[in-house]
């Protein structure tokens, strides 16, 4: 259903792109690299939550088709599968606006770091002002699609105090102490975001498990339809798919959300030229196990 996303949150490149001066060439590719792959493995756990939201959904049509529940008339089943058509719809919705928040984000970071070496500092900060516009309406399409509400200036308030070193690039330095706090704001956004994400997958998921279950185990074994060997040993490995099933997406997406904190505080850190060997190296290193795990778990 979902097509390969855009790459997003290249914190980790600005951090090389601010502190060039100690970093080798190669340091900074590796890190520029990290950031682009993190943004891989975040795009498949949001596509593994949109195919949950689809197959949980799913399994209430025919819980409802198969009349486990009680009696449904055909019109009822069609006008019942509407609405959890729609809920779909505007779940992926968000998902697929959360992608496009984070495109964003990666186009600002991005210029931030071509706004250091450009010759033409004018069109880029035009291009920046653009990107900063495309966030806002960005958040305001999150705002009206999130199932639940989301406090903006609780969630803000918890930024707090940003300090920007006299020591950056004088261009690079103007344009963070005019929107850096914007920044942030979209950086603490898009952690929020994926927390709510989570508790709709911790959700669906338990739900799915509930229903399949019914299904496929429980009502085999009461209607006595486990007669050969063959039966017994699938009726096994089906039970055991079903409580299996899904977990590494939350463990993933868990680990998305503290690498965007990180990512998060390691820019705070870069802009007032606090930043460490040590922790870029963490960044970096907690990105690849974080990258390998989803990789091993499709």
């Amino acid at each position: 259903m979902f097509k390969k996303l855009h790459k997003t949150v290249a914190v980790v490149t600005v951090i090389a792109a601010l502190t060039t001066s100690c970093r080798s060439n190669e340091e900074y590719k590796k890190l520029a690299k990290a950031a682009d792959d993190y943004t891989e493995a975040t795009d498949q756990l949001l596509e593994e939550a949109g195919d949950i939201q689809i197959q949980t959904t799913s399994e209430v049509v025919l819980r409802n088709y198969l009349g486990v529940t009680g009696y449904y008339t055909k019109k009822e089943n069609e006008v019942e599968y509407r609405q959890l058509s729609q809920k779909d719809k505007k779940i992926l919705d968000l998902f697929t606006e959360v992608r496009n928040h984070n495109r964003l984000l990666q186009s600002y970071f991005y210029k931030l770091q071509e706004l250091a070496t450009s010759d033409a500092p004018e069109r880029v900060e035009a291009d920046i002002e653009n990107t900063l516009s495309g966030l806002q309406m960005s958040r305001a399409k999150i705002l009206d699609l999130s199932p639940s509400p989301i406090n903006i200036p609780g969630l803000f308030a918890q930024i707090g105090q940003i300090e920007v070193s006299n020591k950056i690039n004088n261009t690079i330095k103007k344009e963070l102490e005019r929107n850096s706090k914007v920044i942030f704001q979209e950086l603490q956004l898009q952690q929020e975001l994926l927390k709510k994400i989570k508790d709709i997958v911790e959700s669906n998921i338990k739900y799915k498990q509930e229903l399949q279950e019914t299904r496929l185990i429980v009502t085999p074994l009461k209607n006595q339809q486990l007669l050969l060997a063959d039966d017994l040993t699938n009726w096994i490995k089906t039970r055991q798919d079903i409580f299996n099933s899904d977990i590494n997406t939350i463990v993933g997406i868990n680990s998305s959300i503290s690498l965007l904190e990180d990512f998060s505080n390691s820019f705070r850190n870069a802009i007032n030229l606090k930043i460490s060997n040590e922790e870029i190296n963490k960044v970096t290193q907690d990105t690849n196990s974080f990258i390998n795990f989803v990789s091993t778990n499709k």
